[in-house]
């Protein structure tokens, strides 16, 4: 209030030096400074500002701080496990991988190559026995339902022994493709409750496969 105060005060030189500056004269506001005020030199008020500026910049710093944390809270409370990073509790998302290729299709079912295996590779085709190493994930919680331990799982691809999903799938890997497979209910388990499967569940399942025959 004073600081407004004094510049209403301000005339002759002075208010035109401060008109150059870009600041507005005021008008008929408060009572005016004393001559000495006035006849203050600029780089005594330039340095003065300057003591001002580096007591409000804490201020502004903490709170660039404050507003960074915040972001990076709800950037963690964005994943399924609240960035806590617990194995076994994180929910399925897409990796991170820069050249991982995504497929989707209309029915929800979506596939993530996520690794290559050889050009040549034994192809996994319609008819053919397939191993795979795995683990199934709940979308919902990140919660491990199952998974493969030393030995792979095999089936014969393409004739029903699996779920839709799967078949879908894990056709087209070569061995040693690695896929994260997201199947929903309808290709999966359906409105059923099966073993540690709720009914209506979108699952997820990271798999490897290791053998064609």
């Amino acid at each position: 209030g004073g600081g407004k105060a004094g510049q209403g005060g301000r005339k002759g030189k002075k208010g035109a030096e401060e008109a150059g500056k870009g600041q507005k004269p005021q008008k008929g506001k408060g009572s005016k400074r004393p001559a000495s005020e006035d006849l203050a030199s600029p780089k005594k008020k330039e340095k003065a500002a300057s003591k001002a500026d580096e007591k409000a910049a804490p201020a502004r710093q903490e709170a660039s701080s404050s507003g960074s944390k915040a972001g990076e809270s709800q950037a963690s409370a964005a994943t399924p496990d609240g960035g806590k990073g617990k194995k076994g509790k994180a929910a399925a998302k897409e990796p991170a991988q820069s050249g991982a290729q995504v497929q989707r299709f209309p029915s929800g079912l979506e596939i993530i190559k996520t690794a290559s295996g050889k050009a040549g590779g034994k192809l996994a085709a319609p008819g053919k026995r397939v191993f795979c190493h795995y683990v199934g994930r709940l979308k919902k919680t990140g919660k491990i339902f199952d998974k493969t331990k030393n030995k792979p799982f095999s089936f014969r691809l393409g004739v029903g022994e699996v779920i839709q999903g799967w078949d879908i799938g894990i056709k087209g890997m070569r061995v040693g493709d690695k896929r994260r497979i997201t199947i929903p209910p309808k290709l999966g388990y359906g409105d059923k409750t099966t073993g540690p499967i709720p009914k209506n569940s979108t699952l997820v399942f990271d798999v490897e496969l290791v053998d064609v025959r």
